[in-house]
């Protein structure tokens, strides 16, 4: 009988060693994942700061060269149009033991004339009343929207939306404006293909100002300059797209009387009013690739009028 018991007690005793022993095994596991993922979180932090000082300092850069651009006109010859092709960042980055993710890091870029695309928030215009829709910006829109096979009716909504919100934020009750393209999902009718079919041709900068931001003719696609002069046909644009490029860029009002002459344009009083040959906002893209991990930015700048200076309105990521 006692020989049983102490069987017993062996085995008990053996099963309570062998559950203290895999319990421990499963605390110092916990332990040795917990500090892994720690580790991992602080190199992830580590490569995201580097990431985000990189771009940093390309953006720095991008402003300098909007500022040092000849104040005359733009042009798609000047050097801002120039993209930055992937570069490798290893030969610029000290190579040490904490940063051998940094081997592989590359950065790249471009710099987009913002004025080449239909501003959107040139629908609306404050005056006397409030805020009221600048009814031909919205022919130009809507013109737009015709080119590129979407309902030109969305121009309409879009404009009713942005009056509602502005003259409600004027009132006091805050709303949130359309700032992105991406906004517009917001309007019954736009779809996120429609977003990315309008992303070539338009961008929402300043809303409201006192007077539209015009579209330059010096960088603007064909669909956009065929929606400046309110026609669907692109072969009108596309002929004074042959001539900037075969004369040299625009540079002086003339170009208007000239062309229009040469090619039989029917005579419109509101070109000025319309097109420009100088950009004060631009976008900015930066892309930077570090760990097989990329983090892309982009940035509005705004070049000051006396063009020393410039401004970042906004920064996001992309």
């Amino acid at each position: 009988m006692k020989r049983r018991i102490s069987i017993r007690q062996r085995g008990v005793a053996i099963v309570t060693a062998l559950l203290l022993t895999t319990l421990a095994v499963t605390i110092v596991a916990s332990l040795f994942w917990q500090q892994q993922v720690q580790v991992r979180s602080i190199e992830n932090q580590r490569l995201q700061l580097q990431k985000l000082w990189i771009l940093r300092g390309a953006m720095d850069y991008a402003q300098l060269i909007v500022r040092n651009d000849d104040p005359t006109f733009d042009s798609l010859d000047d050097i801002w149009a120039v993209p930055l092709a992937e570069t490798k960042l290893d030969q610029y980055l000290e190579q040490t033991e904490a940063n051998v993710d940094a081997s592989d890091a590359a950065l790249w870029g471009d710099i987009v004339d913002a004025q080449s695309l239909f501003n959107i928030g040139n629908l609306i215009k404050s005056d006397e009343n409030g805020f009221v829709i600048d009814q031909d910006q919205l022919k130009t829109f809507q013109t737009l929207l015709g080119i590129l096979k979407i309902d030109p009716a969305l121009a309409d909504e879009t404009a009713r939306t942005m009056k509602s919100i502005y003259t409600a934020n004027g009132a006091g009750m805050q709303e949130m404006p359309l700032s992105r393209l991406e906004d517009l999902l917001t309007i019954k009718g736009f779809t996120p293909t429609m977003i990315e079919k309008l992303r070539k041709f338009a961008v929402i900068l300043d809303v409201a100002s006192p007077e539209p931001i015009k579209i330059n003719i010096n960088t603007a696609p064909v669909e956009v300059i065929a929606a400046g002069l309110g026609t669907l046909s692109l072969l009108e644009p596309a002929a004074w797209m042959h001539e900037r490029k075969r004369g040299g860029y625009i540079r002086n009002q003339g170009f208007f009387d000239d062309v229009g002459n040469k090619y039989n344009f029917k005579k419109n009083d509101n070109y000025s009013k319309v097109f420009s040959f100088k950009t004060d906002y631009f976008l900015i893209n930066g892309t930077v690739r570090m760990s097989h991990a990329s983090l892309k930015v982009q940035a509005l700048v705004r070049r000051g009028s006396e063009r020393k200076t410039s401004d970042i309105l906004w920064i996001r990521q992309a």
